[in-house]
């Protein structure tokens, strides 16, 4: 289960606790158990003040390829998740794809070269500020 704030996710998490003593009420105490535990949060509160660098860099990254960014807000348990909680910040950069874990998947080579020049320049912005 995941949310875009924290708020949000508290109240699904109170949601579903409250839901499972309701039903423990209903059929009985020991009938109905419920385990929650967090995993992981989501990278926008690992991208608060300084730790912002990295959208930084994507945007000048993508403008010095004449490419409009748009930062939207993802949920997502994928792996920049873990890092960014454990204070490697981790965002995703978007890489032209189209119809996510779908069988019409599919990524158009052009996005794909554009993508990848994206890539070059951050590293090239990284490099010129090391």
């Amino acid at each position: 289960m995941s949310n875009f704030t924290k708020d949000g996710y508290q109240t699904r998490m109170n949601f579903l606790k409250n839901l499972a003593e309701s039903c423990g009420s209903l059929w009985g105490e020991g009938s109905v158990s419920i385990t929650l535990a967090d995993r992981y949060e989501n990278v926008a509160n690992s991208l608060e003040g300084d730790a912002g660098f990295p959208i930084d860099i994507a945007k000048l990254a993508y403008a010095r390829n004449d490419i409009e960014m748009k930062a939207i807000p993802m949920r997502g348990g994928y792996d920049g998740a873990v890092l960014s909680q454990k204070g490697l910040p981790c965002p995703n950069i978007f890489t032209g794809a189209h119809n996510f874990h779908s069988i019409y998947e599919y990524l158009p080579v052009k996005s794909l070269k554009a993508a990848s020049a994206v890539v070059v320049e951050v590293i090239k912005i990284t490099a010129e500020h090391e």
